[in-house]
């Protein structure tokens, strides 16, 4: 091109080398994106979620702060010195293995190793290797950080297992105490109800028994009464039924005075009953009330005296009593 008197030569692109940092930081992105699928393919084969976009905005966070620490550290060989190697790396061998690649970084920075940052957290310093001994290191420590990564994880995750499992323990233990403090509860109000149900039924059946007791006691005293007026002609009917008979048995058809309706109820134990609780009511002489009912039921007093006032039709049922209850008192007074 010609300008004037002067020729003006076209401009070029000038390509400048990479920098070390440059260097390191694009084979670790290789390697990070290689580790990244690898870690994607793994987590989707487990059915886990894996957020690439957020896993690696952080990581170029952290890359851009390292970057900048490698070019410090790269600055007139500072972090070197006068170290240099040729083409043949001490300490690294094909047949050695990455683990010599560890042993030469160790070599390279000595007890400056220290610089060395966690390899997720963006490139280590290249130092005096070339690209492909960067790169096998590079893999090797991101292997060796995923080993680390993947125990602490599974440690993480055993505590976590282990402390959701105590959890879960406590809060079973919890309900189960609760359930048998609630179990305890409700036996308690069962019993104690059931106390004072028991409690208001013995004391309505004492109640009761007071009461019949009453009831008896007075029906036996109007018995004495009945047999007086009968035995003694202040009752003058002619038309006594078998019923009007004052028979000495307790043999009430429910509460009330004790009738006798036929000559079923004219029993041993019917009849021990009422002139026993009689004897009892007057004091306890059971002897002496037996002998008291065979005189007013001995067959010539009542045949004579009562027998004439009873219906014709009855007759035969009355005369029937009383000698069945003649020889019930008679046992029952032999046997006292």
């Amino acid at each position: 091109m010609m300008s004037g008197d002067y020729d003006i030569p076209r401009a070029s692109r000038i390509k400048l080398k990479s920098t070390a940092a440059e260097i390191a930081s694009k084979i670790y992105d290789q390697e990070r994106r290689r580790v990244e699928k690898e870690r994607e393919r793994v987590a989707r084969a487990n059915g886990l979620p894996y957020d690439r976009k957020r896993k690696r905005d952080d990581a170029a966070r952290r890359r851009r702060e390292y970057i900048d620490d490698m070019d410090e550290a790269f600055e007139d060989g500072g972090l070197f010195g006068d170290i240099s190697f040729g083409s043949a790396l001490p300490g690294f061998s094909s047949s050695s293995g990455l683990g010599g690649i560890s042993g030469l970084f160790s070599s390279v920075f000595g007890d400056r190793t220290s610089h060395v940052r966690d390899v997720f957290e963006g490139p280590p310093p290249m130092g005096s290797m070339g690209p492909e001994a960067y790169r096998a290191y590079v893999r090797e420590q991101f292997r060796t950080a995923q080993r680390a990564q993947d125990v602490e994880e599974d440690r993480r995750r055993g505590t976590a297992r282990r402390e959701a499992e105590e959890a879960a323990y406590r809060a079973q233990r919890i309900e189960e105490e609760r359930e048998e403090r609630e179990a305890k509860r409700r036996r308690r109000a069962h019993a104690e109800k059931a106390a004072r149900e028991a409690q208001d039924a013995a004391a309505e059946a004492a109640a009761l028994r007071r009461e019949e007791g009453l009831e008896q006691r007075a029906e036996r005293a109007r018995w004495r009464k009945r047999c007086t007026a009968l035995f003694d002609n202040e009752v003058v009917s002619v038309e006594l039924g078998f019923a009007d008979i004052p028979w000495p048995v307790a043999a009430a058809k429910g509460r009330g005075y004790s009738i006798v309706l036929n000559s079923e109820d004219l029993t041993t134990d019917n009849v021990r009953r009422f002139l026993f609780a009689l004897a009892d009511d007057e004091g306890g002489d059971r002897r002496k009330v037996l002998r008291e009912a065979i005189r007013l039921f001995h067959s010539d007093r009542f045949h004579s005296r009562v027998l004439p006032r009873v219906k014709e039709s009855e007759r035969e049922r009355v005369r029937e009593g009383v000698e069945a209850i003649a020889r019930v008192l008679t046992d029952l007074l032999s046997a006292t």
